[in-house]
């Protein structure tokens, strides 16, 4: 490729219509792969556009779901990183539980379509054809069947874990990002309240009791810990104050339901949440630290934002060895890193109007970009077209330089 490239001839080649391997963004796909690997992975995926007027895009948050599920797994297929929630495996007679907020689908403007884009691509698994009547959806108290021999205290009160939860072989934990005063937030820890049989407004008393914090006991739970394989917060539609219902335009996903909880109460804070919620939020996140159940700590979570357009195109000119894994692009405060498998690679950096702005070349195993064009200056904000050459590969894609 020459110093200049056409526009529109790289944005053919980076379509999803184009030939090849049609995968998510690289830069989102690739940010899975950062190096701090000891650390709660939330994404954060936001489309302004999910919501036009009063009415749910549904094709656009099927994509918001498709690609947060692709980047928390590090996976461009689509099929594969389904699968890849679960630990031991699919087939087409395993059974998923979803639990999700019943008691705000009536106000959710896009609960519902949370729920369905992610019971879609479950029907992806298995080549295709694993069964949506394999999915059981749960949210009031009375869908969790009957009492089971798990049981535990809470207070003065004796709490059995649903049959449901016990016959299930996964679950998945579906929120929706909402206030509700004796608790600061109902998302995750407080949406499996309902898994419970027993008197659940004898928790109430307890949700930031150091000494028997209700949510902390009821997720602990051996079942419920051993089951739940990831956390899905709608925070399309939110509630940040009694009767308000307004946007966020966000969903959150994580295997850490405190981390992905605590993310969703900065969006209920960007948005209006009280100062009083949040400091009984906060208590709550601190007690289910404590039992283990996650990271409340923002420095042990690392948050990874994407966003529209989720397409771009790894070419591989017919070599069917190549693993994704292999070329994560990442981007941080002072730069964007280009790793790849190591030997002679390129990467060129093009503006919008496809002029080169910046080059490298090296044989190490990463080639970072400072931001700086080709006479060491800082390039202004914007978006960015990049091209990594290595033999006969090419990863391509877009960044935003804030």
């Amino acid at each position: 490729m020459g110093d200049n490239v056409s526009r529109r001839d790289f944005l053919k080649t980076t379509s999803i219509s184009a030939a090849g391997i049609s995968a998510m963004s690289v830069k989102q796909l690739s940010a899975a792969f950062g190096p701090a690997q000891d650390k709660s992975k939330v994404v954060i995926a936001t489309d302004e556009d999910c919501i036009q007027g009063n009415q749910v895009n549904e094709d656009r948050v099927q994509d918001m779901v498709d690609y947060t599920i692709m980047t928390l797994t590090g996976i461009a297929d689509k099929a594969a990183a389904y699968e890849s929630l679960f630990p031991d495996g699919v087939t087409t007679s395993t059974k998923i539980l979803i639990k999700y907020n019943n008691s705000r689908t009536q106000s959710s403007l896009s609960q519902t379509k949370v729920i369905n884009a992610f019971i879609n691509g479950l029907t992806y698994m298995v080549n295709g054809s694993f069964p949506s009547s394999n999915v059981t959806k749960m949210g009031r108290q009375s869908d969790s069947g009957n009492s089971s021999n798990e049981t535990f205290q809470c207070g003065n009160n004796t709490y059995s874990v649903g049959q449901k939860w016990i016959d299930c072989d996964y679950f998945i934990n579906l929120p929706s990002a909402w206030n509700i005063s004796y608790t600061g937030v109902t998302m995750a820890l407080k949406g499996m309240m309902p898994a419970v049989t027993g008197s659940l407004s004898g928790m109430h008393n307890y949700f930031t009791s150091g000494t028997s914090p209700a949510l902390s006991l009821v997720s602990k739970q051996e079942t419920f810990k051993t089951k739940q394989v990831l956390v899905l917060l709608d925070a399309i539609s939110i509630c940040p104050s009694s009767n308000n219902v307004t946007t966020g335009y966000k969903i959150v996903a994580s295997k850490d339901m405190v981390a992905c909880d605590y993310q969703g109460m900065l969006i209920l804070k960007e948005n209006g949440l009280s100062s009083s919620n949040e400091t009984t939020a906060l208590k709550v996140l601190e007690l289910a630290a404590e039992h283990d159940l996650g990271t409340d700590d923002p420095n042990e979570m690392e948050v990874i934002n994407i966003g529209p357009p989720w397409t771009t195109e790894i070419i591989t000119n017919g070599n069917g060895k190549v693993n994704l894994k292999d070329f994560p692009v990442t981007n941080q405060p002072m730069g964007t890193v280009f790793n790849h498998p190591g030997g002679p690679a390129a990467v060129t950096i093009y503006d919008m109007q496809g002029r080169r702005v910046w080059a490298a070349r090296s044989s190490e195993r990463r080639i970072v970009w400072n931001y700086s064009n080709l006479h060491g200056r800082r390039v202004s904000s914007g978006m960015y077209l990049y091209q990594m050459r290595k033999g006969d590969m090419r990863v391509q894609g877009k960044i935003a330089v804030k």
